[in-house]
């Protein structure tokens, strides 16, 4: 991040801490302990998470080959992966804010776009070392688990590569450091851990004290893999989707959207926004409710900015209409995210995301989580032992330069909510469907994707031929069937009801 982004003084060190400044020539020995340890603590913390060449390994042809595919679409989703991995120079803007890639590596350097100055104006942060990577993830400059994976993944690679020619001892001080920096700045965040514990895997898989070149080459070739594989899943996760919701007769299909589903927390391609372009491309008609998102209102900023630029239909709606909009029938399934997925279905998701699950269970409206499997947590045997996280309070003292409560108010500002597994129709995941008892078919469906690798689109040389959805689902048959012919008002009467425990749980969740 450049010292223009941050508005600093280029040096922000004390006196004390400046080459410069050291009272009188040091003896030799303290000049090389001082150097060392100034070294040490650049290279693993304020240069942990820069941005290498990793993505120029990807080759531009096999690229469009592959990606051009996954939507049934034009050459656009190959291109919006490769000016994610800076294959491409972004096209100039003009005009309105455009929608593009939330972050894109070029020449040494991670470009992140402010989705908190979205979207009355493009605002990209450049940055250069790990400390401000890790910067712009505690401060919600980029947001969303399948976008911040990606973005660790490269940040270890940039580390990797600064550090080539250094001993074995700096190196893995500097991953070491670097790796811990990454986990700490959103630790809520399944997939960006679990993007980070591939990194590791790959790293050790050469050997931590391995020549700097091997190090640096199997980081390179484990950050594309899971940035390409994050394009691929979100493809096969829209069509899982797709396959699974109503098709409602001489009316629009009615969705309600919640949480960082779009491209901005998805990187390429979105996760419950990738289901709506996927209907988009069947010619389906869609209409999307979008609760604001309050504090932050990323619904209204970031999520109807990128339904607008799609010329999706979607209204805008206060947090709290949601249940009457529910209540009222206007909607026919609930599209959310999650940060984090427990072994029995609980679900670590954007705040507003329990409420809306509650209400659409007591209306019989479908809840359904979008989510790569890689937001699986299998450690985590029930929601009770997800992490809590909190934004800054003064998102909630001020409103636009004015403070609505009293100063002498308490302030409580949490960023996640935890929403049952009971709740839950089911998880729409690249592996398809996921249905009752999530205790079954969530680690099913992990150690099959662990063993098979990521989704392939079908072969255009071979239309017959599905991709492994159909293998793969767990979803049953006759749901599937029932809502592809659907033309009752709401997916009730043909989905599958939402099973689980009676009106009050003995662990309190309740209905």
């Amino acid at each position: 991040m450049s010292d223009r982004d941050r508005g600093q003084a280029p040096d922000e060190r004390g006196p004390e801490a400046r080459p410069e400044a050291a009272s009188g020539p040091p003896a030799p020995v303290e000049v090389g302990r001082r150097s060392f340890f100034r070294a040490f603590g650049r290279d693993a913390v304020q240069a942990a998470a820069q941005i290498v060449g990793a993505a120029t390994a990807l080759q531009r042809g096999p690229l469009a080959a592959a990606t051009g595919q996954l939507l049934g679409t034009n050459q656009g989703t190959a291109d919006a992966l490769s000016q994610l991995l800076g294959l491409d120079e972004p096209a100039p803007s003009s005009g309105p804010v455009q929608l593009g890639p939330p972050f894109r590596y070029r020449d040494g350097e991670l470009t992140l776009v402010d989705q908190r100055r979205l979207p009355q104006e493009s605002v990209e942060v450049t940055c250069n070392t790990g400390a401000e990577v890790a910067a712009c993830v505690r401060d919600r400059v980029v947001a969303g688990g399948p976008v911040l994976g990606q973005v660790a993944a490269y940040g270890v690679l940039l580390a990797a590569e600064r550090i080539r020619t250094n001993s074995p001892f700096i190196r893995i001080a500097t991953l070491h450091g670097t790796i811990n920096a990454l986990r700490s700045a959103r630790s809520s965040s399944r997939i960006m851990q679990a993007a980070l514990d591939r990194m590791v895997a790959a790293w050790q898989r050469v050997g931590e004290d391995a020549p700097g070149d091997a190090i640096a080459d199997a980081l390179r070739a484990e950050a594309t893999s899971i940035a390409e594989e994050a394009l691929l899943d979100h493809a096969a996760l829209g069509r899982a989707g797709a396959e699974i919701l109503p098709a409602p007769v001489d009316r629009h299909l009615q969705l309600l959207l919640h949480g960082p589903v779009g491209t901005l927390g998805g990187g390429a391609l979105g996760t419950a926004l990738e289901v709506v372009q996927r209907l988009g491309v069947e010619g389906r008609d869609v209409h999307a409710w979008i609760p604001e998102g309050r504090p932050g209102l990323e619904g209204v900023r970031l999520l109807a900015f990128e339904l607008a630029r799609l010329d999706v239909r979607h209204t805008v709606i206060a947090d709290a209409a949601s249940a009457a909009v529910l209540a009222r029938g206007r909607v026919d399934v609930v599209l959310v995210t999650a940060d984090r997925i427990a072994r029995n279905g609980d679900v670590s998701g954007t705040i507003g995301t329990y409420p809306l699950a509650a209400v659409a269970a007591r209306h019989d409206v479908p809840f359904y989580v979008c989510a790569p499997l890689a937001a699986v947590d299998l450690e985590a045997a029930d929601g009770w032992s997800f992490l809590e996280e909190e934004r800054p309070v003064e998102e909630l003292a001020d409103l636009h330069g004015w403070r609505p409560a009293p100063p002498e108010s308490a302030l409580h500002n949490p960023v996640l909510d935890v929403t049952p597994g009971s709740l839950v129709r089911g998880f729409i995941t690249e592996l398809g469907v996921l249905q009752h008892p999530f205790e079954t078919s969530l680690p099913d469906a992990v150690h099959r994707r662990e063993r098979s690798g990521p989704v392939r689109p079908p072969s255009p040389e071979h239309p017959e031929a599905r991709s492994d959805l159909e293998s793969t689902s767990t979803a049953a048959p006759s749901a599937v069937a029932g809502t592809a012919q659907s033309g009752a008002r709401g997916p009730a009467d043909a989905l599958p009801p939402v099973p689980g425990p009676p009106a009050e749980d003995e662990d309190g969740w309740g209905r």
